[in-house]
């Protein structure tokens, strides 16, 4: 697998974790932001000075007619998404807007034959592993999969040697920023390392003074012992001396 499917399943996952939720809010708010990214990108590689365009925060319809204009999306896809934009616009407007049955109609009838050919595949792939798919929720969780794989593939087939470089360019930013995190563990590791060094050294010398203290009592201790030596050997020849004395005095006949 090369670097483009792979980027392409990861981002996939990634859409498939947001929108795969209970909240229908979290569905079309978040779908709808994986998409237009997917249009930012489209505008990106067909303008020469992207960054210029991008220093203003152009509203989403405004891109859509840039898109247009450039060739990037073709008018039809254009409704759909201007139609997806709208659904969005009315949750945040009203956390309580309800998914029906009319929201996803009116954007399937926009939708061009090949989104709809690759929505009922999808459809049908779901159906046979029992996922409900009955739901308007759950119908536009696969429509926010179809249009965002639909864009993915159109730039990923159209501009696939910029698409590597952009990919890798992020690549390498996340890489870079996984090597920032990890020197900043590294640096606090040896920070805690030089602290337990200083706790050993410190350890350490204490553990030397405590072996001078010993080899001094030591070395008290022979001369305690040397002294106590001497001085038994003394009293032995004093009661060697006593035992004498008392000798001459019976012989004396002193008491």
């Amino acid at each position: 697998m090369d670097l483009i499917e792979n980027m392409f399943d990861l981002d996939l996952k990634k859409l498939s974790n947001a929108i795969f939720v209970n909240s229908p809010l979290e569905v079309i708010i978040k779908g709808n932001l994986f998409i237009e990214e997917e249009v930012n990108t489209l505008i990106e590689l067909h303008l020469k000075d992207p960054k210029e365009y991008f220093k203003k925060n152009y509203p989403y319809a405004n891109k859509l007619d840039l898109a247009v204009a450039l060739s990037a999306i073709s008018k039809e896809v254009k409704n759909s998404l201007g139609r997806l934009n709208k659904i969005r616009n009315s949750f945040a407007h009203d956390n309580e807007y309800i998914l029906t049955e009319k929201d996803f109609e009116d954007i399937w009838s926009t939708l061009t034959l090949d989104y709809k050919t690759l929505f009922t595949e999808i459809h049908n792939l779901f159906k046979i592993n029992r996922y409900n798919v009955y739901t308007p929720q759950s119908k536009f969780q696969l429509l926010l999969v179809v249009i965002w794989s639909k864009l993915r593939s159109e730039i990923d087939w159209a501009f696939p040697h910029k698409r590597k470089i952009e990919r890798i360019r992020i690549h390498i930013e996340y890489l870079e920023e996984c090597n920032k995190n990890l020197q900043k563990q590294i640096e606090s590791k040896e920070g805690q390392n030089r602290i337990i060094q200083e706790q050993i050294l410190n350890k350490r010398e204490h553990i030397r003074n405590l072996q001078e203290e010993i080899l001094f009592i030591k070395n008290e201790t022979a001369v305690y012992k040397e002294q106590f030596r001497v001085l038994r050997i003394e009293n032995k020849e004093k009661r060697n001396e006593l035992i004498k004395l008392r000798m001459q005095a019976e012989k004396l006949g002193i008491n």
